[in-house]
């Protein structure tokens, strides 16, 4: 061989030995690389032959050394219940050659159950096996789960709370309404504002509605208002709307996110509470005038009586229907009473049958009706009792028939249906329930109906859609005085041209029912001297006159220090006639001493206020102004019988 030959054959030598000198220097720089990423993979890889045995980790258990984990078994690492999902992952990625994924529970570095991704990727060389990496996705989980019952905490509140979620971009107008939202609409929507307004909102709300949305979409905060919408189904909802303005980081309105709620119930019950305000405003203020008014009538109807009867025969009628004018205005004025809650006590309440107070209203009815008004009845059998008054009752209900029956003049076939059942539970009752159960009296008519200006007026004091000369406006203010008193409650419901339905809530009783107790006889008392203490000059003259026209001696008084000396000096008092409301004494300071003065005498008080059962119970009897004369000498013959 030649020298050039050998000198071409060591530099070519000198170059390969450099190149595998390169290659290796690559090879472990590569082998470096590898490791540093297998090292900072943040998860376990692992080289396993097909039974899963460990050829090769990345990164070892704290506590744990290489020679523990090599060779062996993978699955002592995993929970049991998720073998056979492991062994499925395995073997569908050694036969299709395709990575598979899977997730599995393990045992963590410290001890706990720990979540992991697992995918496994088949190899081949430098043997047949399976490339595995599990990746810790418990942190991922767990926030999983929070989100999840965050939002089972908020479905929950929404559900609870009734409220619809919508939202609008408002880059891409876009839209959005949740089912319940959609619920509370009667299943219409998502609507554009203008469509919600056209299509749902009431229209004597609409305006207001628009403006809210225009002063939203100039300010860049929302501004709600509570409105009405009507549903397809007719149905009139309150709606309450709150919402958010979301910007983008410019600081410029991009989505309003809000929800609506349904708040019908809640204005209902405040509309109850106005009402029972508003009522019981007016009560204060007529009782204040009733007082007064009492004693003027007082003065009046028996004084127009008295001239009635020495008047010349051309003037007694005048005197007589003077007389008659001022008695309807005293019926007036203790209906007046009777709403104020200054009426005559009522009879002793006990246990009453509702069909029977049905029944005798019906009766009166059916003998005054015009006899082309259809009048049925209903009443549920094995029906409870109610604890009460069934005369007020009975008022209650002859002033709603009669109320059903001047609704009906113009129903082309007019009917009047009275419906007497119980419920254990009543939908949007009163919160101050008084009882479990009640007894229901429905009164259904095919009239006229109202509407809702009209039927938020009805129990309020002269208010009447009939004529000045058919109605005083009082009938149904004092039903529903007497309702209340019995710890029941009046609701209507009405529509113009579909007719009236009144329904009376009664407390139903387990009681069983019994005729009220008698009265026993007074015994006449042969006494006729009558002690008669009134501040009121007018009144003592008056009711003097009549008494003594009765042929009684009557002593009349003004003031309370004359009328205890009076009791002294007069020691033949049979009966002493108290004003309740005397002018430096109340009658009840009075009555002990004219007792220790009277021991014999009756004592009444003579008042036009409601006396209270522990005054009532101090005297024998209780006269109520105003009253015409021949009612009182009827109280007066009752209380000491006739003048010898």
């Amino acid at each position: 061989m030649r020298m050039g030959e050998v000198h071409a054959l060591r530099e070519e030598n000198e170059v390969l030995r450099t190149r595998i000198e390169e290659l290796e220097r690559l090879r472990n720089t590569e082998a470096t690389f590898l490791r540093s990423v297998l090292a900072a993979v943040p998860g376990f890889v692992a080289q396993v032959d097909p039974e899963l045995r460990i050829r090769f980790m990345n990164r070892l258990y704290p506590g744990r050394t290489m020679e523990e984990i090599l060779g062996s078994n993978g699955y002592q690492y995993i929970a049991p219940e998720y073998h056979a999902a492991v062994r499925t992952c395995t073997e569908r990625a050694l036969e299709s050659g395709v990575p598979q994924r899977t997730e599995i529970v393990g045992r963590g570095p410290h001890g706990p159950r720990t979540h992991y991704e697992l995918y496994a990727a088949p190899m081949t060389e430098p043997e047949p096996g399976l490339c595995m990496m599990a990746f810790d996705v418990t942190p991922h989980r767990a926030r999983e789960a929070a989100l999840r019952e965050s939002e089972e905490k908020l479905r929950v509140a929404l559900a609870a709370a009734g409220m619809g979620l919508w939202s609008w971009d408002l880059t891409t107008d876009e839209v959005q309404w949740d089912e319940r939202m959609k619920e509370l609409c009667g299943g219409v929507g998502p609507l554009y504002l203008n469509e919600y307004v056209a299509q749902l909102v009431h229209p004597d709300d609409r305006e207001l509605v628009i403006e809210a949305g225009r002063a939203t979409q100039s300010t860049g905060v929302f501004v709600g208002c509570p409105h009405r919408i009507v549903r397809p189904d007719g149905t009139v909802r309150w709606m309450l709307t709150s919402a958010t303005m979301l910007r983008d980081e410019r600081g410029k309105p991009v989505r309003l996110v809000g929800g609506n709620l349904d708040i019908t119930e809640q204005r209902r019950l405040e509309e109850q509470l106005r009402h029972a305000q508003r009522m019981e405003a007016l009560g204060t203020l007529t009782a204040g005038i009733t007082h007064n008014l009492n004693n003027m009538l007082m003065v009046l109807v028996p004084s127009l009586a008295l001239l009635e009867r020495v008047a010349p025969c051309e003037h007694r009628q005048v005197a007589r229907d003077a007389r008659e004018s001022a008695e309807r205005g005293a019926e007036h004025i203790r209906q007046l009473m009777t709403f104020a809650g200054q009426r005559e006590a009522p009879r002793p309440r006990v246990a009453q049958h509702v069909g029977d107070i049905v029944e005798k209203a019906l009766r009166m009815c059916r003998r005054s009706f015009d006899r082309h008004i259809e009048l049925e009845a209903a009443v549920a059998p094995a029906m409870p009792a109610i604890h009460g008054d069934a005369g007020g009752l009975e008022h209650v209900l002859l002033n709603i028939l009669l109320n059903a029956r001047d609704a009906l003049t113009s129903a082309a076939s007019p009917r009047i249906r009275v419906v007497v059942d119980t419920v254990d539970e009543v939908v949007g009752a009163p919160m101050m329930r008084h009882a479990p159960r009640y007894a229901r009296i429905r009164v259904e008519d095919n009239g006229a109906g109202m509407t809702p200006e009209i039927q938020s007026k009805i129990f309020e004091p002269f208010f009447s859609t009939k004529g000045a000369d058919r109605g005083s406006g009082l009938g149904l203010a004092t039903s529903y005085t007497i309702v209340r008193e019995h710890e029941g409650w009046i609701e209507c419901s009405s529509r113009p041209g579909e007719g009236t339905v009144m329904t009376i809530h009664l407390p139903a009783t387990e009681e069983e029912t019994a005729p009220p107790p008698g009265q026993s006889p007074t015994v006449p008392s042969p006494g006729c001297r009558i002690l008669l203490v009134d501040d009121e000059a007018s009144i003592r003259s008056v009711v003097a006159r009549l008494l003594d026209d009765e042929g009684h001696q009557v002593v009349a008084i003004g003031e309370v220090g004359e009328a205890l000396a009076a009791a002294e000096q007069h020691t033949d008092v049979a009966l002493v006639m108290l004003d309740r409301s005397m002018r430096g004494a109340q009658g009840h300071m009075l009555v002990g001493s004219l007792r220790d003065r009277l021991p014999d005498a009756r004592i009444v008080y003579f008042t036009g206020h409601d006396v209270p059962d522990h005054e009532r119970a101090l005297v024998d009897g209780v006269l109520r102004k105003p009253m015409s004369g021949e009612a009182l000498m009827v109280a007066v013959r009752t209380l000491v019988g006739p003048p010898p």
